[in-house]
C-alpha cells in the first residue's frame, strides 16, 4: 500500500539575523532535499510545530495554543489551567536581550527543585507555586489564563527578547514578576554553583503557553510517529496513540506497516536556529539527507508513497508522485539553501 507522509521539521530553513543584517549559512550538501523542493508546490506553513500539532489533533482555537496544560499532562501533572515558566539564561550585548533555554542550561533536577523553592518562599503568599517535574519544563497552576499574549520560547531562542515580552490587560503583572524573579534567582547557591562550575546561570523563567486543556481534542487522522512532548501530551489528551519517532525512513516503513497517512516529527534541527549552531545545522540536514530525504525521493519515484509534505512552520512544501517529472519547475527561492 503506498502512504501519504507529513514531516513536521521546524527549523529546516532558519532564520538568522546579525547586528549588520540577515546571516547567510553555509549549503548542506542534500541533493534529494533540493530535488524534492524545486518538484514542489508550497504554501503557508501552521507558523509553529506546536500550532500544527494542535490543528493536527483538532484544535481550531485563535491565537497562541495551551501548550502547558498539554505538556502538563505528558509531564504527569493533572488536568489543570496552567503556564509555563521555563528556565532560561538572558545574554545582554549592544544589539539587544537573547534568550537560550534548557538545551543549553541542562539544568539538574535538584536545581530545579531549589529554585522552584526560592521562587514558592517568594510568591506563595500570591498563590503562586512552581512545579518542576522535568528539569527542563516547568509549570505555574493558575486560576484562570492570564488576559495576555505571550511568545512560545521556541519561537524567541536566540532572538532579542525586548519584542518578544508578554502584551495585554495582564502583562505588566507578568513582566514585572519575571523581572523580580530574575533579581531572586541571580544569587541563589544554585546559581553560584553553576558559576563556580563555569556553567551558564538560570537567569529567570520565560512565561508562555497559559491556558485549560481544549475539551475538542480529537485522535488525528494520521499515525502520528514523535517523541516531542508537545505530541505525547495531546497524545494523551486525546487518548490516541503517538508512536516513538523512527530514526529513518526504513525504520518508519517498518513501524508503519500499511498506514495510509503517517505523520512524522522530526525537530531536531529547532534548537540549531536557536542557538545559532550553523555547523550543527549543516551536519544534522546532511543527516536528515542521508536518512531521510534520499529514500523519500527515491520512494516517491518507486510510488511507495502518493505524496510527501514538509511543514517547516513558515512554509509548507508537497510534492506528489508525479511531480518528480515535471522538470520545468524551477522550485522556491528555498531549493537553492541546499547543493547538489
Amino acid at each position: 500500500m503506498s502512504m501519504q507522509l507529513t514531516l513536521l521539521i521546524p527549523g529546516l530553513l532558519p532564520v538568522w539575523e546579525t547586528a549588520d543584517g540577515l546571516l547567510k549559512p553555509p549549503q548542506p550538501h542534500a541533493p534529494a532535499l533540493r530535488r524534492l523542493l524545486r518538484r514542489s508546490q508550497v504554501t503557508a506553513g501552521s507558523g509553529s510545530l506546536e500550532r500544527a500539532l494542535f490543528r493536527l489533533f483538532g484544535w481550531q482555537g485563535d491565537g497562541e495554543p495551551p501548550v502547558a496544560a498539554v505538556t502538563a499532562r505528558a509531564d504527569g501533572l493533572d488536568a489543570a489551567c496552567w503556564m509555563r515558566a521555563d528556565p532560561v539564561h538572558l545574554i545582554a550585548d549592544l544589539h539587544g536581550v537573547r534568550l537560550l533555554d534548557a538545551t543549553v542550561l541542562q539544568p539538574e533536577s535538584i536545581e530545579a527543585r531549589q529554585f522552584a523553592e526560592a521562587f514558592d518562599r517568594t510568591y506563595a503568599p500570591e498563590g503562586l507555586q512552581l512545579l518542576t517535574p522535568h528539569p527542563a519544563r516547568w509549570y505555574l497552576r493558575l486560576g484562570q489564563p492570564p488576559r495576555m499574549q505571550t511568545t512560545a520560547l521556541p519561537a524567541a531562542l536566540g532572538r532579542d527578547i525586548r519584542t518578544l515580552l508578554p502584551v495585554g490587560d495582564d502583562a505588566s503583572v507578568w513582566n514585572g514578576r519575571a523581572t523580580e524573579v530574575q533579581m531572586l534567582f541571580y544569587d541563589q547557591p544554585a546559581n553560584i554553583e553553576r558559576e563556580r562550575r563555569r556553567q551558564p546561570i538560570v537567569s529567570g523563567l520565560w512565561f508562555w503557553g497559559a491556558g485549560a486543556q481544549p475539551d475538542a481534542l480529537q485522535a488525528p487522522a494520521c499515525a502520528l510517529y514523535a517523541d516531542e512532548i508537545t505530541a505525547r501530551g495531546l497524545a494523551r489528551c486525546s487518548a490516541s496513540a503517538c508512536n516513538p519517532q523512527p530514526a529513518t525512513w526504513q525504520a518508519l516503513q517498518e513501524a508503519a506497516g500499511d498506514e495510509a497517512a503517517v505523520c512524522v516529527v522530526l525537530d531536531g534541527l529547532r534548537h540549531c536556529e536557536g542557538s545559532e549552531d550553523i555547523g550543527g545545522w549543516q551536519l544534522a540536514v546532511e543527516a536528515l539527507e542521508r536518512d531521510w530525504f534520499a529514500p523519500l525521493a527515491a520512494a516517491l519515484g518507486r510510488r511507495q508513497l502518493t505524496r510527501l509534505t514538509l511543514d517547516t512552520g513558515g512554509e509548507t512544501y508537497s510534492v506528489a508522485a508525479a511531480d518528480l517529472w515535471k522538470f520545468w519547475r524551477r522550485g522556491p527561492a528555498a531549493c537553492r539553501r541546499f547543493s547538489g
